[in-house]
């Protein structure tokens, strides 16, 4: 598990005597203790209103249809001139990302009865552990309340006792920002919000009330704040959209209040992640909006964006030398089989240069593969690299020696 002394919290989750003790110990065996919305990771050494949406599955205007493949004639956005060095000094941050979760009964049933390998290899666990912050899009609301959506062919619901097993992935922020967070009601959105803050996992992305949804989690590792925000571009109904005193998620059909609060905390944070859900399912290239929508966010000071939602993964490019990585794909969803990938994003300053100085930023994709249920690194992911390259804009996946699985810019 992550070292004692690497989480702090500080914030927003109080809860009843029993339920505060009982969060206590779940917090020193993670290794975090939650007091609040923004939260100090120690290294140990040192809105808008509701809308009318399109309907579930329809494009909107401005959507690319499925199926299209990147423009050969397209001018590329500026990226920079290569891939930052990874260091594990007390100047670098690992910040990491998987794709879609969710727990069905068939994998449940087999980590009642063996535990988390069930779920995750060693080595995958220890990339989880080892990452100073560790995010990714829960696919559920974690409830047994409420009564499923009447008009949607899928609806997911998660016992919020297994909120353990997100605790046991070292995960430290959650977007809750999908198309299926609101699947059994308010109630259980309520439930999940709860459950997420009694368990000391920050939560972006849905709140209460449209200020509580769009306000980002603030972290701390490694002397840097970061920022992570959560939107969504999918949702069925607009009555998913928070009010300004209902509860319910961040939409960016609209994205004019993500880019605001984006400013908000441009002077205050080091480092601003947004992950939005997204795209069209088993689309293997992103939508016409999604790289306008991607491009506009690092305009507004986003530094990083990260999607999922098509449950296969998309391509990557960088914008004004920032990263946009389209799709995550699956992580562990359901009992599916799938190809995907965890991205690590490592954060370093010159030490030199103390804290004012420019954050270089380097993209390493680790590719994984579930099987037996299981989710293992690929043991030769050389071909699958060169699958995620043709898939990116003016970036390649380097695919061998010690920069496999960085993105790098293509040749001009």
């Amino acid at each position: 598990m992550k070292k004692l002394g690497k989480g702090l919290l500080l914030g927003c989750a109080v809860g009843i005597p029993l339920a505060l003790m009982a969060f206590l110990v779940l917090s020193l065996r993670h290794g975090d203790c939650t007091l609040g919305r923004e939260r100090i990771i120690a290294q140990e050494a040192q809105g808008e209103s509701p809308e009318q949406l399109p309907e579930a599955g329809t494009l909107g205007a401005g959507d690319r249809q499925e199926g299209s493949s990147p423009s050969s004639g397209e001018q590329e956005p500026s990226s920079p001139e290569g891939p930052a060095e990874e260091t594990d000094n007390a100047s670098s941050v690992r910040l990491l990302f998987a794709g879609d979760i969710l727990f069905t009964e068939v994998p449940l049933s087999r980590y009642r009865s063996g535990g988390i390998g069930t779920f995750v290899s060693d080595a995958v666990l220890e990339e989880m552990e080892r990452a100073d912050i560790f995010m990714l899009n829960e696919e559920f609301p974690f409830s047994t309340r409420g009564t499923a959506a009447p008009d949607k062919q899928f609806t997911f619901q998660v016992d919020p006792s297994h909120v353990s097993i997100f605790q046991e992935l070292s995960v430290d922020v959650a977007t809750i920002a999908n198309n299926h967070a609101l699947d059994f009601g308010t109630d259980a959105f309520l439930d999940t919000l709860d459950t997420l803050d009694k368990a000391g996992i920050a939560r972006v992305g849905g709140g209460r009330n449209r200020e509580e949804a769009a306000s980002p989690a603030i972290l701390e590792a490694g002397g840097m704040r970061i920022a992570f925000f959560g939107a969504s571009r999918v949702i069925p109904v607009a009555s998913w959209n928070a009010g300004e005193q209902s509860p319910g998620m961040l939409t960016a059909y609209d994205s004019t209040l993500l880019e605001e609060k984006i400013r908000s905390v441009q002077g205050d944070c080091d480092y601003i992640v947004v992950y939005l859900h997204w795209g069209v399912e088993k689309d293997s290239f992103p939508q016409d909006y999604q790289r306008e929508l991607g491009r506009r966010l690092i305009d507004a000071g986003a530094d990083a964006v990260i999607g999922s939602h098509p449950h296969v993964v998309q391509g990557f490019e960088f914008y004004n030398g920032k990263p946009i990585l389209y799709s995550l794909g699956n992580f562990l969803f359901s009992n599916s089989a799938n190809d995907t990938f965890l991205c690590r994003l490592t954060l370093s300053r010159d030490a030199a240069g103390g804290s004012g100085s420019p954050i270089k930023t380097s993209v390493r994709i680790l590719p994984c593969q579930r099987v037996d249920g299981q989710m293992r690194f690929l043991d030769d992911p050389s071909s699958y690299y060169s699958y995620l390259t043709s898939l990116s804009y003016g970036v390649s996946v380097a695919t061998e020696g010690e920069e496999a699985g960085l993105l790098v810019p293509s040749p001009q």
